[in-house]
């Protein structure tokens, strides 16, 4: 958004586009708000969360996970343990099995073992 001032065309950041500053008498943004990434003169939102895909208008909520993964209601992204017999409990970074069920064994590599004893 361009402002008149004093004869002369300046650089107005529009609220709501995350741009703290832009070039004078254009639109584009030469500088995102924090958590925001500056492409091709828009600022868009910059994940603060490895699992994280795409955020929205803010960094630490997800609005689409990275493959793999499952979004909840308040926009976190959860390792949900898929075609790993045995695993409760998945990690995020990287995507292996944290913690396994009863009577597996958890082995290193992140792989659930059925455990004999």
């Amino acid at each position: 958004m361009l402002n008149l001032s004093k004869g002369t065309c300046t650089c107005k950041v529009t609220p709501g586009t995350f741009c703290e500053t832009c070039f004078d008498n254009s639109d584009s943004c030469t500088k995102c708000d924090t958590g925001f990434t500056l492409k091709d003169g828009k600022c868009t939102c910059k994940p603060d969360s490895i699992s994280c895909d795409v955020c929205t208008n803010d960094p630490k909520k997800c609005t689409r996970c990275k493959v793999g993964l499952t979004l909840d209601s308040v926009g976190i992204c959860h390792c949900v343990p898929k075609n790993t017999i045995g695993c409760d409990t998945c990690k995020v970074s990287p995507f292996v099995c944290a913690v396994c069920k009863t009577g597996f064994k958890l082995e290193e590599g992140g792989a659930c073992l059925c455990d004999p004893d």
